[in-house]
Formats: C-alpha cells, structure tokens, sequence
C-alpha cells in the first residue's frame, strides 16, 4: 500500500520523533493480542501518523494498531490503521474522536511552541 494522499492543513513534524509504545489490536477485522513494539512518531495531525519502527509489520493485510504516548504531560492511546509503509516508515489513518482530536490539536500547537 504505497498509494496515500495527505489533505489535512495541519501536521506537526517532531525533531527529535517521540516515542510511543504500540500493539496490533486487530488482524483482518479479529482481535488479537501481541506483545508491544516500540516506534518512534515523525509527523502528526489529528488524523494520521507517520511513524518509524525497526519491526516488520505486515501491510498487505488489514492491521489495526493503539499506540500510548505522551505529549506535554498529556497521555493519548490512540488506534489507527497502516495505509502504506516504505522501508521502516509507516502511514497511519487515526480512528480519533472530536474530544481526542481537540485535546491532541492543542497539545500539538503548545509542544510546538515549547519546542522551538
């Protein structure tokens, strides 16, 4: 899946990435369990993700994942799916509700602020 499209105005691009801690939550649409990996987050709007992670995940089939990280004092476990991958980045589209998606927006601009 190399194919995506970005049309979101607003993405945060982290120097150094941070780091967050995931797990497949879902294989083909059933439940799974696995142990956490360890990726490091490039990019970030309230829909997607760019991330880096020395482990193989398979993307010809469909995967879920949660991700845990903190941002700013500020928990977020968020779930998305791998839409395309090129080496070892992947491209996620989040599953985020409006509450979540606010909350991770004002995080973003005070991080960026901070971070200069």
């Amino acid at each position: 899946m190399d194919y995506h499209t970005r049309n979101e105005p607003f993405r945060f691009i982290f120097a150094p990435p941070l780091e967050t801690k995931f797990k497949i939550i879902q294989l083909e649409g059933k439940p799974v369990q696995t142990s956490e990996g360890i990726a490091k987050i490039i990019d970030l709007s309230p829909h997607g993700m760019k991330l880096e992670t020395s482990l193989n995940m398979p993307t010809s089939r469909e995967l879920e994942l949660a991700f845990e990280f903190t941002l700013n004092q500020t928990s977020f476990i968020l779930e998305g799916e791998i839409l395309w991958h090129k080496g070892n980045q992947y491209g996620l589209r989040l599953d985020i509700k409006k509450s979540t998606e606010e909350q991770l927006v004002k995080e973003i601009k005070f991080y960026a602020k901070t971070h200069k």
